[in-house]
């Protein structure tokens, strides 16, 4: 994590900063890098994952970048909710009107929903697990829309951790997962 690094594990950091050049300033990379606690964060994210190694790290960079250029991550949200917020830090039965057909055919057969933050600002989110029909979800939806529905969940949650962060005044974590059986 940033702060608890060695002085190599820095130098490495910075080894793949450049090594991924201008990468870091495009609007994709800045996208990415918002949504993940900004640029030393997810680079030594990267490094971590990858065991600090900054060939392999940089892969892995250009890999997501790819990814997410493929599946237009960067302006799924966009199309989805519009400029609603994915969640809100304030009403806990808010829910953003998905624009989407495919998105909220699928949003309606999974057990889940995110519901408020914590007091650190994690967006919580609860699974029904004993709810879920994985069988009733293949058959309603196809496999082009659950990865659609897919990129979506992941990418709003991202955004509603940013929201939950800033509301509360905390640093960025992640989201709290309640399976409940």
């Amino acid at each position: 994590h940033p702060g608890f690094t060695t002085p190599q594990q820095d130098a490495q950091i910075e080894e793949l900063k450049q090594a991924i050049g201008g990468g870091l300033s495009a609007p994709a990379g800045q996208a990415w890098l918002r949504v993940n606690g900004g640029e030393l964060c997810e680079l030594c994210r990267l490094m971590r994952a990858r065991d600090w190694d900054v060939e392999k790290a940089k892969t892995l960079w250009d890999e997501i970048m790819a990814y997410r250029a493929e599946h237009q991550i960067d302006t799924l949200l966009q199309r989805v909710i519009g400029s609603q917020e994915p969640q809100s830090a304030t009403d806990l039965t808010y829910k953003p009107e998905i624009k989407d057909p495919a998105i909220a055919k699928c949003l309606g057969e999974m057990p889940c929903a995110r519901w408020g933050f914590t007091t650190e600002g994690n967006a919580l989110e609860i699974w029904r697990i004993n709810q879920l029909r994985p069988q009733d979800i293949l058959n309603r939806c196809t496999q082009a829309e659950l990865t659609q529905w897919w990129h979506y969940w992941a990418e709003s949650a991202l955004e509603a951790n940013l929201l939950g962060s800033a509301h509360h005044e905390k640093p960025l974590r992640g989201t709290v997962l309640v399976l409940d059986l």
